[in-house]
């Protein structure tokens, strides 16, 4: 605003345009990639604008010499260029990030898995900081179709996907669960193959299933029969919550999870009881016990597969 004043008429447009872009891309960003929540930012955006508001509106109420302000501009971008340079320090590199190579699963038998095989996946979701955000609930073996054929046959849908129009919803007041979209959420630097919800239009709720495919592949039958290659299943894993709509300061619509994870994989038990399972429960140590009942589960996951 002080550069765009300093500027001519014609000219006023470009540095709103380029912070306007600025701090679009940023926020698309973050929530992309899961660095913060949808109502942090709307709160962040919301004290911003009130702040530059309110500096414009001091400036204005002054009279300046323009001749002693045209060094602003250049100022205003070295500074910006001082301090991006200054944030990219603090990132470690390429050399920070998850690396993915492409291999060939590694196979387990599907007893093996059952007797305990199934804790050499991760516990938790993995944001793309590198910290556990969620438990993992659930696992699957088997075609990913064939799971979400079934949860939609029973009143499961699939997402409003996210869109520029779509997101625009959540600055509504009134949205419905239906009207909001999900952002996606990564683990350990992939995005989910599988997001499905069930919604409570009553209790203004819905439950939420995402599933990530992991490096394993599991082989039907006990460890004494062969390791043919067209018997082997993809594992999935993922986790479920129940996400509650809300309404922050009575003008906008936004999802937030509940924490309570053991409660939502009860309720997504009855909806696969046409398949095989087992809940089990991982070993946990003390700080794990603690941390773990701030979030209201206890180490349950649930094994899915194909019936025998």
């Amino acid at each position: 605003m002080l550069v765009a004043r300093e500027l001519r008429l014609r000219y006023r447009w470009l540095p709103y345009t380029a912070a306007g872009v600025t701090v679009s891309a940023i926020a698309i960003a973050q929530l992309y990639l899961g660095g913060v929540a949808l109502s942090a930012l709307l709160a962040g955006l919301f004290v911003s604008f009130i702040w530059v508001v309110l500096l414009g509106s001091a400036y204005g109420s002054h009279s300046h010499d323009a001749r002693q302000l045209r060094l602003l501009p250049p100022l205003a971008l070295a500074l910006f260029l001082v301090a991006t340079s200054f944030q990219a320090t603090l990132f470690d590199g390429p050399g920070a990030l998850p690396k993915h190579e492409v291999s060939a699963p590694r196979l387990m038998q599907s007893d093996h898995w059952r007797r305990g095989g199934w804790q050499a996946l991760p516990a938790e979701r993995v944001d793309f900081k590198g910290a556990a955000t969620e438990p993992m609930t659930v696992q699957w073996v088997g075609a990913l179709a064939r799971l979400k054929a079934a949860l939609l046959s029973q009143g499961w849908q699939e997402p409003e996907p996210l869109t520029f129009w779509s997101a625009l919803r959540w600055l509504e007041s009134d949205a419905s669960l239906a009207d909001l979209p999900l952002l996606p959420r990564a683990n350990d630097g992939q995005h989910e193959a599988l997001l499905l919800v069930y919604r409570d239009a009553e209790a203004q709720r819905q439950l939420v299933l995402r599933l990530w495919q992991s490096d394993r592949g599991i082989i039907s039958g006990s460890s004494a029969e062969p390791a043919a290659m067209g018997a082997v299943s993809p594992l999935w894993f993922g986790t479920l919550s129940h996400q509650r709509l809300a309404r922050p300061l009575s003008q906008f619509s936004v999802l937030r999870n509940e924490a309570d994870f053991a409660a939502a994989l009860e309720s997504f038990r009855p909806f696969v009881t046409a398949f095989s399972s087992q809940l089990v429960h991982r070993q946990q140590s003390a700080p794990e016990r603690g941390a773990r009942a701030a979030a209201a589960w206890h180490g349950a996951v649930l094994l899915l597969s194909r019936p025998d």
